[in-house]
């Protein structure tokens, strides 16, 4: 050992294996009366990489003065042990010994020995230097202290989840990996306070940084040891964990980090703490046990809607009815395949490429469905893709016939579009029926979204042209369908690109025409108003009352509606999707869809670009959540919760689902309950929405679930269903790449705030038939209606991009399926 004497420069220096030397020079000037003597150290001659050790090194002190904790042990030279300095503990009075214990880390392996070097020090250095002999440090050393933990063992009993405030003893298999002992506890060891109590694995750093308070609420001294545990010996601990009562989330929790042992007698005796791993510092090892653990609030009781939870029974056990989840449990999963189960009845388009399916429709006791097929009449020249509407009277002889090409099965009637390029019956010309004119009877109204107006002058105006239901029979010809009997009206858009469209009828005879190419939606008083019938020019209507609901710019307002009373008055209302709308919080294509009260009697305008409940405005506005989520895309309305008011239901088929990466999963929304649907209300779907909406979201991120929502009673229980369109799904196993499918979710006066078919299975799930056929993708391609006459209504599922090849060599013309859902 060197001695520091006198007041001259001294220079120290430690070498590692690398040769780098580190000089460290101090000008003497400690305290008067400073000195020490080197006494002892337990430093070990042999340390494994990264082994991280607790050793003590004693020291006399040799001088006048008592040593506080002013006075510490420091390194001198390399930095190479993670090591600075340590504050002696207490007071050391002359003549008296000093043991000082501090953390080192071994550095990398070396075939050179390392050296360790230190001395006293209070403004600079003083006494005896600490020298000792050069320490190995080498992978073929036996680690002193270790522990391994294996999850899959079955002696574990480890909780995944928690409810808030909940205890439960976990219990774990652990294995001393290191050399030393782990003795059993006995009697308190010297020197130390007297509830230590002889040897415990210790929990180190089971702090979170939310408060730095203990968030399992694990004492820091827990486990004792209760036998000795030998190098590759098992020993079980438990230990209570306590979920944290005040947050819920997934965190880790860690144990074991260190073994107190201050029991000699070990290969190399250095008692204490022991470090069970390796790490950057002591404060940052690796812990023996790591588990990460959900805390909830599933199972505490309650009901706690806004975390998504459909029950509450106390429990987070399965197989009673509310599963682990809080989630109500259902049966297994139904899965109705078009392509390998029977089903009701198969129709297939008439020629290829011509999209049957992508609107269908029930009303006037009528099935209806639509292409855009190619017109080729018994004299004159075809018409391409002028269109097609074909109808079937609803009846149980529909449900059989297995697969059948248009126009053969014996449609009751068919429309031909009047002109080429007319598309009567496209994906965007929904159809409707009602009693417009006030007869008595039902009219239906079909729509030819791209006819071209007065002569065929005004390109892609549009055409909806009204015919009594009454009698229909054979083929109906628009091309002189004026002369028809049936004939009421026939109605032009205002403007080329108007596109305009039937969007319904209300019960006293209003039909609600959109406009999408002039963003409105115009409302055309039928019975009780001036007779709807001939030929209306929207460009300058005569002789017919009409409202008019303005929409806003680059919305898409007026493709998508639906009529029925929300407002409980007795009279319908109007819904308007519009699901591009831009939000001005930067939300493009959020979407948005508005309601406005009836009755309507021709003369109002609706400006929709102004607050809802103001005059001359929208009575209600549902704002959407999300950038792109298109809210408003599919819209219908009726008794699903058995409310005094129907509800409104809404597709959002790109709504993002909270989790990691926020992935379009789309839903339904279920709006409705009383006070939803008075003057004033503002929805924003940003916010968290009140109690009585439901968000029915699809089972897969991308599969456009809420392409469509359309509503029926499935099960005779006198509640509205949900048929919810997932037009982009990839089958129920995922390998039918966008074969779309519709879920039926159950409505009921208790229907929860949250149905997650990503947890809870649809009542009822239908699978499109092959590959891209995309049931259920177009917003009017889904029906429901009873057939057979059981009271339980059958699904009418248009596949717009189906059929491929069921009948040999015919290329994707389209499909419609009768299917009874069984339930």
């Amino acid at each position: 050992m060197r001695k520091r004497l006198g007041l001259a420069l001294l220079t120290v220096a430690a070498c590692g294996p690398d040769g780098a030397t580190d000089y460290g020079t101090s000008v003497l000037g400690a305290p008067p009366g400073a000195d020490a003597a080197f006494v002892s150290s337990n430093i070990p001659l042999a340390m494994f990489p990264g082994e991280n050790l607790n050793v003590t090194v004693t020291m006399q002190n040799t001088g006048t003065t008592t040593w506080d904790s002013n006075y510490r042990l420091h390194r001198v030279g390399v930095p190479m042990w993670n090591w600075v300095n340590t504050k002696v503990p207490g007071t050391a009075a002359p003549g008296t010994n000093k043991p000082i214990r501090f953390v080192i880390r071994a550095p990398g392996a070396s075939l050179t020995p390392y050296t360790f070097s230190a001395s006293m020090h209070n403004v600079s250095f003083f006494g005896e230097q600490v020298d000792l002999q050069p320490i190995l440090v080498s992978s073929d050393t036996p680690r002193r202290w270790g522990c391994s933990w294996d999850p899959a063992d079955p002696a574990n009993l480890v909780p995944t989840t928690l409810t808030v405030g909940e205890t439960f003893v976990a219990k774990f298999r652990v294995r001393n990996t290191g050399a030393n002992i782990w003795h059993r506890g006995l009697d308190r060891c010297e020197g130390e306070p007297t509830n230590d109590r002889g040897s415990y694995l210790l929990s180190q750093d089971d702090k979170t940084a939310v408060g730095q308070f203990n968030f399992w609420g694990v004492p820091s001294t827990q486990v004792h040891i209760g036998s000795d545990v030998a190098s590759g010996d098992f020993i079980e601990i438990q230990v209570p964990i306590t979920a944290n009562p005040n947050v819920q989330r997934t965190e880790p929790f860690r144990f074991a980090r260190q073994v107190y042992d201050c029991r000699p007698p070990n290969p190399d005796p250095n008692g204490g703490v022991g470090f069970l791993q390796g790490g950057n510092t002591p404060a940052n090892l690796d812990p023996c046990i790591d588990v990460n653990i959900t805390v909830t609030l599933c199972g505490n009781g309650v009901i706690d809607a806004d975390e998504g939870e459909e029950c509450d029974d106390g429990n987070r056990a399965s197989g009673d009815g509310c599963g682990a989840t809080c989630r109500i449990e259902t049966a297994e999963a139904r899965i109705i395949d078009v392509r390998t189960d029977a089903i009701g009845r198969t129709f297939v388009g008439s020629q290829a490429l011509k999209q049957l399916g992508g609107v269908v429709h029930v009303g006037s006791g009528y099935v209806m469905m639509g292409e855009i097929a190619t017109v080729v009449p018994p004299t004159g020249s075809f018409r391409n893709v002028a269109g097609k509407v074909y109808g079937f009277a609803v009846s149980p002889s529909l449900l059989t016939g297995g697969v059948t090409r248009l126009p053969n099965g014996s449609p009751d009637f068919q429309f031909w579009g009047a002109d080429a390029d007319d598309m009567l019956g496209h994906v965007d010309g929904p159809i409707a029926s009602g009693p417009i004119d006030g007869a008595g009877g039902n009219e239906l109204a079909l729509s030819a979204v791209f006819g071209d107006g007065p002569s065929n002058a005004r390109a892609d105006a549009g055409e909806v042209w009204i015919f009594s239901s009454d009698g229909l029979t054979g083929t109906i010809d628009l091309r002189t369908g004026t002369s028809h009997p049936n004939f009421r009206a026939r109605i032009f858009g205002a403007v080329a690109n108007a596109r305009i469209r039937a969007l319904g009828v209300t019960r006293d005879g209003n039909l609600v025409v959109g406009s999408p190419g002039t963003n409105e939606v115009l409302i055309i008083r039928g019975q009780g108003g001036v007779a709807l019938s001939g030929t209306v020019d929207l460009a300058a209507p005569v002789g017919v009352d009409i409202d008019v609901l303005q929409g806003t710019a680059a919305g898409v307002f007026g493709a998508v509606g639906a009529v029925n009373d929300l407002s409980g008055d007795g009279t319908d209302d109007v819904a308007v999707g519009s699901p591009a709308f831009d939000r001005s919080q930067g939300l493009d294509d959020a979407g948005r869809v508005a309601v406005v009260f009836g009755p309507f009697t021709g003369g109002r305008t609706i400006n929709l670009g102004l607050k809802a409940g103001l005059a001359g405005a929208a009575n209600v506005l549902i704002l959407g959540s999300t950038t792109r989520g298109r809210l408003g895309a599919s819209l219908a309305i009726g008794n699903v919760k058995g409310t005094l008011e129907r509800e409104l239901v809404i597709g959002e088929p790109q709504a993002r689902k909270l989790g990691p990466g926020n992935p379009q999963f789309g839903r339904c929304l279920v709006i409705g309950g009383s006070g939803h649907f008075t003057t004033g209300t503002v929805i924003d779907l940003t916010s968290t929405p009140p109690s009585t909406v439901t968000s029915v979201w699809g089972k897969s991120a991308n599969d456009v679930a809420g392409s469509v929502c359309a509503l029926g009673d499935v099960n005779f229980d006198g509640f509205k269903d949900v048929a919810m369109g997932v037009g982009a799904r990839d089958g129920a196993d995922g390998t039918r790449l966008q074969a779309g499918g519709v879920m039926i979710a159950v409505g009921s006066a208790d229907m929860p705030t949250t149905i997650d078919f990503a947890i809870t299975n649809p009542a009822v799930e239908v699978v499109g038939r092959h590959q891209s056929a995309q049931m259920a993708i177009q917003p009017s391609s889904v029906a429901l209606v009873d057939i057979d006459g059981d009271e339980r209504e059958e699904l009418i599922a248009g596949s717009w991009q189906g059929g491929n090849n069921l009948i040999t060599g015919l290329n994707r013309p389209g499909e419609v399926v009768l299917v009874p859902l069984g339930l």
